[in-house]
């Protein structure tokens, strides 16, 4: 069952991407360095009106345009192609449930194994 998730508790966020698959090491990062707090507030604001930035991590809009991601190319931009949400576009996928695992496919660098983490992008 999936957990309850309330906008701005880092808590049930942080449950939410445990169900996902989230590992020790990625909860670390995302949580132990306040990475989700600093780009949304755990969820109180997902959608950076400035630069089009989505989701509770802050997907950047590139990565809704077709080219190549992670040595890959797709053709709407990975965030469409896999998991079916555009960043950017007015915030209109802002709360997408499929943001959760996204976050985690950008931050194990393209992958959906988790493995060595690519922290670049909240750098």
């Amino acid at each position: 069952m999936t957990p309850t998730y309330i906008k701005g508790d880092c808590d049930s966020l942080e449950q939410l991407f445990r169900f996902h698959g989230m590992t020790n090491e990625e909860r670390a990062f995302f949580f132990g360095r306040s990475i989700l707090e600093r780009e949304s507030g755990c969820g109180r604001d997902t959608y950076n009106e400035t630069t089009g930035d989505t989701g509770v991590c802050q997907i950047n809009p590139v990565h809704s345009r077709s080219g190549y991601f992670f040595g890959e190319y797709y053709e709407h931009g990975w965030t469409i192609d896999l998991f079916g949400f555009t960043a950017g576009q007015k915030g209109i996928d802002r709360d997408n449930p499929n943001i959760i695992p996204a976050c985690l496919w950008l931050l194990r660098g393209g992958s959906f194994t988790p493995g060595k983490l690519n922290t670049s992008p909240w750098n």
